[in-house]
């Protein structure tokens, strides 16, 4: 099985702790600028607050 890196980003990092212990060692999180220099590709989803 290929486990590739993955990079959680947000404005607050330390809020997502709970999310990238759920996924696993292969995980971290960092803030945005940090996961822009982490790939050259990457997926930006939103929440909406409605």
């Amino acid at each position: 099985m290929l486990v590739l890196p993955l990079s959680f980003s947000s404005r607050n990092p330390e809020k997502l702790s709970a999310l990238v212990a759920a996924v696993g060692s292969n995980a971290i999180a960092g803030t945005i600028a940090e996961a822009t220099s982490f790939t050259d590709k990457f997926w930006i989803i939103s929440q909406s607050q409605t």
